[in-house]
């Protein structure tokens, strides 16, 4: 609004639509891909839990040992599946800023896979809305987000959470030095 009241009113009041540009497209595909990775290994935990219906309702004990650890089996090229299910095409300039993109974030996502393969985070949620009233002097102010990914800091066992973390992913190079403007 400092900036330009009518640029404001433009976006945020009448709500009229921008060209967006490759990091959107780029932040939006790494954030669908990790939730969907998320729901699998969550899928594939519980999965191996057995059920009422089974011959054998516990687990081996080495797969139960490594589930309280967080281990599931989920291979690179499921995540390489869900990469290329959420990528999304739109904004890039041309095909090799696209092409660009895509390998960096196969990087990102073997990167990601090779620290967590055999102890995935224990996640609770991704990709949570969030609304929080703040008052500043006198004047209630709505602050509105999405929260990346919060994971239980206590393992994997049901109920009795007590320690959480925040995870905020970030796909872009970080700043040098932010000006106040930025901050």
């Amino acid at each position: 609004f400092s900036n330009c009241p009518y640029q404001y009113r433009f976006a945020h009041i009448l709500k009229i639509p921008v060209k967006g540009n490759a990091v959107f497209s780029f932040g939006k595909t790494m954030h669908a891909t990790l939730q969907k990775l998320f729901e699998l290994v969550k899928q594939k935990g519980s999965a191996s839990q057995g059920d009422l219906f089974s011959l054998s309702p516990n687990p081996p004990p080495a797969s139960a040992a490594k589930q309280e650890r967080g281990g599931v089996d989920v291979d690179f090229e499921e995540i390489l599946k869900l990469y290329e299910q959420s990528w999304i095409d739109d904004w890039y300039e041309n095909k090799r800023q696209k092409e660009e993109y895509r390998k960096k974030g196969k990087d990102i996502l073997k990167e990601f896979y090779e620290k967590h393969q055999d102890n995935w985070p224990a996640n609770l949620i991704t990709e949570k809305g969030f609304n929080i009233k703040v008052k500043s002097d006198g004047v209630w102010y709505t602050v509105r987000g999405v929260i990346d990914r919060i994971d239980s800091l206590s393992g994997h066992r049901p109920g009795g959470v007590k320690k959480i973390k925040i995870v905020d992913y970030k796909t872009g190079s970080p700043k040098e030095k932010l000006t106040f403007e930025e901050k």
